[in-house]
C-alpha cells in the first residue's frame, strides 16, 4: 500500500520514492523527499513503538478480561449446581418399599396434631398419614395409640386445613378419611413409606414469580422456621399439585431445604399407598399480605399487617445462598421491562431521561434476560427499581432499606385499588409512589387480543362499546373482569420528565400527576415530595375535565 507524499508514493521501507516512470517528478520534488526522509522515518519508528506499547496494553486488558469471564462462569456454574442439584429426580432414595418395621409402625394408629381456628390458619402434624394413589385420598389409621388433638369435630366445613397459603380457595382444601388398622391387610398392591420428616404443600400459581414468592416460597419458609427453629432446612418439601416439576419457581423452593425436594409426579408408578412417617400439613400466614379477590375485590388481607421480618430474613437467606453480598446502594436505577404485554412505549426516552437527569446509570432488567440471581444482585445495588405494574415488582423485596419503587400504571387504573408491591415495600421501609397514565390519548388497548389479554371480541357489540368507553375499571372480583383486562394489558406512554432538586424527582408537568425516586439519604425528603404532589393534583384536576374520576396514589 502506498501513501503520496506530494505526488510520490511511499515504499515499503517507509521511504519516500519516485517511480521511474514518472516523468512529472522534478528536482524541486527529489530535494522535498530528500529532506523528508529522516524525519519520516523517526516518526514511523516512534509509531512503531506507540503501537506495540497499545498493543501490550490490549493484550494485558483482554487477559485480564478472559481470566475474569472465566472465574465468573465458574461462579455461575457452581450457583447453577447449587440451585439445580437439588432438583434431580432422587424419590428413589426417598420413598421407600414399605419394611415390616414401618408396618408395625403403622398398625400402632396414627397420631394428629392441630393448632388454629379454621381452615385457612390450621395446621396439624401427622404420624402415619397415608394417600391412596388409586382413589386419589388421604387417610389416617385408628388403632389401639391413636392419638386426635384438637382436630375439631365439624372438619369438613369446609375442610380440616388448606394445603396452599392462598385464603378461601376450596381447591386448595384437604381432608382425611377415618380408616382402622385392619384397612392394610385389605391391600393388595405395593406399599411405599415417606421416611423424612416432611412438609406437604401445594403451589398456587407458580408460572408467575409473585405468586410463586408471596403463594409458596415465604409462606414454606416462614413455616419451616416455625416448625424446627435453628434445624429449618432438614425437613423434605413435597408439592403434591398437578403444575410442572420444571417450572423455573420450584429452584427457589429447593434452596429452602438440604433435602432434594419432591414432587408429586416422582412417586413409584406402580405405587397403590404411600404413607409420610411425620408429616406437617398446612402452610404459615406470616408473610402473606394480598388477596387476590375471589369473593370480594382484590386488596390487603384486612386487618393484617405484613411480617416484614421473615420478609427481610428471607432476602438476606437468598443473598447468602447465592453467595452475594450485603445490599448497598450504588447509584443505580432498575428499569423492569416487559417483552410480551403492557409495554412503556418509550421505554428508550424513560432511560435517557433517568441517565441524564437523575444522574444515575440504569440498568433493563427482564425476566427472559436475567436470571433470578443477576435480578438479586442489581437490585441489591439499585436506589430504586421502576416498572409497570406487574409480577417482576416482588422482587423489589431485594432492594436495600430506603430504596424506592415506583410502580406505573396504565390509563383507568386506579393505584389504590391494587397494592401489593405498595403493602410490600412500605413495610420493608421503602419509598414507594404510584403512577398511573391518566391520558387516553397516551394508552394503546388491544380488543383483538384474547379475551385473557384484554380482548374484547367474545362479548357483544353493546357490552364490548361499553367497556371501551368507560375511562376507569370499576371494583371487581377476581379474575375474568373484562373492563380490567381491557385496561390493565394496554400499553403506555410514560410521560415523565426528570428533574433532580434535593430529592430526585419523576413528574408529569402540565399533564399527570408526579413521583419520588429516592435513595436512602433522600428519603426524609419524600413528605416535601408528598406535599407538593397533592398541590400538583389539585391544580391539574381542574385543567384535565376529560379524564377519569380516579383518586391518584399518595
Amino acid at each position: 500500500m502506498a501513501m503520496r507524499l506530494r505526488g510520490g508514493p511511499v515504499s515499503d521501507d517507509g521511504f519516500t520514492s519516485i517511480p521511474l516512470g514518472d516523468v512529472s517528478a522534478s528536482a524541486a520534488d527529489l530535494k522535498y523527499a530528500k529532506r523528508r526522509r529522516p524525519c519520516y522515518s523517526s516518526r514511523w519508528l516512534w509509531s512503531g513503538y506507540t503501537m506495540t506499547v497499545v498493543a501490550c496494553l490490549l493484550l494485558l486488558a483482554a487477559g485480564k478480561l478472559v481470566l475474569s469471564s472465566y472465574h465468573r462462569h465458574q461462579q455461575v456454574k457452581s450457583h447453577q449446581a447449587t440451585l439445580q442439584s437439588p432438583l434431580k429426580p432422587t424419590a428413589t432414595a426417598i420413598v421407600t418399599p414399605a419394611t415390616a418395621t414401618d408396618r408395625a409402625f403403622l398398625h400402632n394408629g396414627s397420631h394428629v396434631h392441630c393448632h388454629g381456628d379454621d381452615v385457612d390458619t390450621r395446621q396439624c402434624r401427622v404420624h402415619g398419614l397415608c394417600y391412596h394413589v388409586v382413589e386419589h385420598s388421604y387417610f389416617i389409621l385408628h388403632g389401639p395409640n391413636s392419638l386426635l388433638t384438637n382436630v375439631p369435630a365439624d372438619r369438613y366445613n369446609p375442610a380440616l386445613l388448606s394445603l396452599s397459603s392462598v385464603e378461601r380457595h376450596n381447591i386448595q382444601y384437604f381432608n382425611y378419611a377415618d380408616m382402622p388398622t385392619d384397612f392394610l391387610s385389605t391391600l393388595d398392591g405395593p406399599m411405599y413409606m415417606v421416611q423424612p420428616k416432611a412438609l406437604l404443600f401445594r403451589r398456587f400459581k407458580p408460572d408467575n414469580i409473585m405468586h410463586a414468592l408471596h403463594d409458596d416460597v415465604l409462606p414454606v419458609y416462614a413455616t419451616l422456621q416455625e416448625m424446627d427453629g435453628i434445624a429449618w432446612n432438614s425437613t423434605l418439601l413435597v408439592a403434591v399439585d398437578n403444575f410442572r416439576r420444571d417450572l423455573p419457581s420450584l429452584e427457589l423452593l429447593a434452596m429452602l431445604s438440604e433435602r432434594p425436594i419432591l414432587h408429586a409426579s416422582e412417586f413409584p408408578k406402580d405405587a397403590q399407598v404411600i404413607c409420610y412417617r411425620d408429616v406437617t400439613l398446612g402452610l404459615s400466614k406470616r408473610t402473606t399480605w394480598y388477596d387476590y379477590g375471589f369473593d370480594r375485590p382484590q386488596g390487603p388481607i384486612p386487618g393484617k399487617a405484613l411480617d416484614a421480618t421473615i420478609v427481610h430474613r428471607y432476602a438476606a437467606f437468598v443473598r447468602e445462598r447465592l453467595s452475594l453480598p450485603k445490599p448497598k446502594p450504588n447509584g443505580l436505577v432498575v428499569l423492569f421491562s416487559r417483552t410480551r404485554n403492557r409495554f412503556i412505549l418509550n421505554e428508550n426516552e424513560l432511560i435517557k431521561r433517568f441517565k441524564s437527569d437523575l444522574k444515575r446509570r440504569v440498568v433493563v432488567v427482564r425476566m427472559e434476560t436475567h436470571s433470578f440471581r443477576d435480578q438479586v444482585e442489581l437490585l441489591s445495588q439499585a436506589d430504586a427499581a421502576v416498572g409497570m405494574h406487574g409480577s417482576i415488582l416482588i422482587l423489589s423485596m431485594f432492594l436495600p432499606s430506603k430504596s424506592a419503587v415506583l410502580e406505573l400504571f396504565p390509563f383507568g387504573v386506579d393505584p389504590s385499588h391494587y397494592t401489593p408491591y405498595k403493602t410490600m415495600a412500605l413495610a420493608m421501609g421503602m419509598v414507594y409512589q404510584g403512577w398511573n397514565n391518566t391520558i387516553e390519548a397516551m394508552t394503546v388497548p388491544h380488543p383483538n387480543r384474547p379475551a385473557a389479554l384484554g380482548g374484547l371480541r367474545h362479548l357483544g357489540k353493546a357490552e364490548r362499546l361499553q367497556v371501551e368507553q368507560t375511562p376507569y375499571v370499576p371494583l371487581h372480583k377476581c379474575c375474568n373482569d373484562p373492563y380490567w383486562l381491557y385496561r390493565i394489558y394496554s400499553d403506555t406512554r410514560v410521560d415523565v420528565p426528570v428533574r433532580y432538586s434535593g430529592v430526585p424527582c419523576v413528574g408529569v408537568p402540565p399533564n399527570g400527576p408526579h413521583a419520588c425516586i429516592g435513595s436512602g439519604r433522600h428519603a426524609s425528603r419524600l413528605l416535601y415530595c408528598q406535599h407538593h404532589f397533592a398541590f400538583e393534583r389539585a391544580r391539574l384536576s381542574t385543567r384535565q375535565t376529560s379524564q377519569h374520576p380516579l383518586q391518584q396514589d399518595p
